[in-house]
Order: C-alpha cells, then structure tokens, then sequence
C-alpha cells in the first residue's frame, strides 16, 4: 500500500521591529489513495445513474405518445389499401385513391369546384356536354364518380395502364409515378398527343375540401 503526503506551508508576516519572524509551520496530512475496486465501484454509479436517467426519459417519451392517439397512429402510406387524397392541378378537383385488386388502382371524385367547367369536360357525360353549358348542379353531380381504369404496377413506385376520359370520349394511355409521400407525376398520352398533371397530397381532414354530395335529381 502507498501513502501521498501533502505539505502546506503557512509563512505570517513579521508584526513589527524587534519581534522575531515565526518559522514557517509544516503540517502533514497522509491520504490513503482510492483502490481499483473503489475507482470500479464509482465508475459503475456514474453508469446505473445514466441509464437510469435515459429510461425515465424513454417512459416519458412513451406516456406522451400513448396519452396522444395522433402521434401513435401513424400516416397511411402515400398510395395503398387505405384511401388518400390528392388535388390535381388540371382541373379543381381532389380524388380518392387507393390500390385495390379489381383495377390495381380505384379513384373516385373527393371534391369538385362546382365553378371550374374544366372538370365537367374531364368527367362530364359526354353526350350531353356539347348540348348545354353545365351549371354548378351539372359540376357537383359528378361528385363520387369513379371513372373507369385499369392500372398495373410495373415497378415500387410506378403504375401504368389505362384511364377512360368519359368528358373527352376517349381511353388514354396513363403512367403515374410516385414522388415520395407527397407527390404523383401523372402522364396521359393518346398517339402522339401527351398530357403532364402533377397531383399534390392532401390531409383527410383538410377544411378545403370536403366531401361533396351530388344534388338530389
């Protein structure tokens, strides 16, 4: 076993003339240096107090999730069974998509702005579309329509096939190419003729777009 000595000198001041200077006093102190087993014990405290600082961190961080239902249900995913939303750029309007094993894809029409006549020429029926200019009745009355489509998928994140624009009277050729979470690069293209639409995702409970109803006929 070794011993540290450690030497404290304490020199005081001479109080005047003729009185004699103290002599510096020494005093020693013997420390007993802490053993390996105690630098071990120490070091193993400092980490059970670490760890059981990030645990508590950890169920806290739990109780607020499970005290929030919003932060535990976690987003659909972009393009799958559960129904999303996505507003196109074309015309005014938000569908409904979801995979499926009918078609690949089903869509259905979310929301319409019963002022955009665009929409009417996409999904208007059109054997009467060149007879009369639809109202905003004829517009909302295409809310629900599901047009007819048939899509594969041909890689993780594409799907083509194709897509009847019943406003149009034609079948086109459509690829839709998904962007991430948030975005569908949408091409139509009938012989040489091509189309581009960009389709942005919307939340389910976005106040911009409800749920239309078609007017009761």
């Amino acid at each position: 076993m070794c011993f540290r000595m450690r030497v404290n000198f304490s020199i005081h001041r001479k109080r005047g003339p003729g009185t004699n200077a103290p002599m510096p006093q020494t005093r020693y102190k013997m420390t007993q240096p802490k053993t390996a087993a105690a630098r071990t014990s120490s070091a193993l405290q400092r980490r059970a107090s670490a760890i059981a600082l990030a645990f508590g961190v950890s169920m806290a961080a739990a109780q607020e999730t499970a005290a929030d239902p919003a932060a535990a249900d976690a987003l659909p995913p972009a393009l799958g069974p559960v129904e999303t939303l996505w507003k196109t750029n074309l015309v005014d309007a938000v569908l409904r998509l979801r995979t499926c094993p009918e078609t690949g894809i089903c869509a259905a029409l979310h929301w319409v702005n019963p002022s955009d006549r665009a929409a009417f020429d996409y999904f208007g029926d059109q054997s009467t579309k060149k007879t009369f200019r639809p109202t905003q009745q004829d517009i909302l009355g295409l809310c629900d329509y599901a047009p007819t489509m048939q899509f594969n998928q041909v890689a993780p994140n594409r799907w083509e096939g194709k897509l009847h624009m019943r406003g149009k009277g034609m079948t086109v050729n459509v690829r839709a190419t998904l962007m991430g979470e948030n975005r569908i690069d949408v091409v139509a293209s009938k012989a040489f003729l091509s189309e581009r639409d960009t389709w942005t995702r919307v939340a389910a409970d976005d106040p911009r777009y409800p749920r239309c109803t078609a007017p009761a006929r």
